[in-house]
């Protein structure tokens, strides 16, 4: 029936008709506006696990041996291990880690080889894999009075994601990413 009919029931025939297809119109719209909202919300999802993933990245340390008393030349031997984590799915290239003493210690090699005094330990790796973790057992050589300022120590683990993007995370006492 056309819109002109007499008939008082074909009239409102047609323009329920025509108000069912508005009404469809709006809800496919109100649909695909719910479904582009959800689809910003799982991206944002996205992005903030990323970046939860790549603020993770840590280095911890652990004295494992601590010395009971010092050498007759003052020092004591310190056995640590250091670890890097990555908990994130996806490996991380060039990983290198800075650990900052408060004094002077000496790393003693598996040879019994000493170096010299330095604040700054140097560690290091070419790819460390998703969801995994490495240790290194390190040998120090410092003064046995130093206990209490090795609550001090820091570290900074940089690194490469996949985008190939250099990242900085920093540990120890005033603990920040970024």
């Amino acid at each position: 029936m056309r819109i002109g009919t007499v008939h008082p029931a074909g009239v409102i025939a047609v323009a329920l008709g025509d108000l069912g297809t508005w009404i469809g119109a709006l809800a496919t719209a109100a649909a695909g506006g719910f479904a582009g909202w959800q689809l910003l919300l799982l991206r944002q999802q996205q992005a903030e696990a990323v970046r939860a993933e790549r603020d993770g990245v840590a280095v911890t340390w652990v004295q494992k041996e601590k010395p009971r008393e010092a050498e007759p030349d003052g020092s004591a031997l310190w056995h640590f291990e250091i670890t890097v984590h990555n908990p994130g799915r996806l490996p991380l290239r060039n990983v290198e880690i800075e650990m900052t003493f408060p004094r002077d210690v000496r790393r003693v090699h598996f040879d019994r080889h000493i170096d010299s005094p330095t604040r700054v330990l140097e560690l290091g790796l070419p790819v460390l894999a998703g969801s995994s973790a490495l240790t290194w057992n390190r040998q120090l050589r410092m003064e046995f009075d130093d206990a209490q300022s090795l609550r001090t120590i820091s570290a900074k683990v940089r690194f490469v994601d996949l985008k190939g993007q250099t990242h900085l995370n920093e540990w120890g006492s005033e603990t920040k990413a970024r």
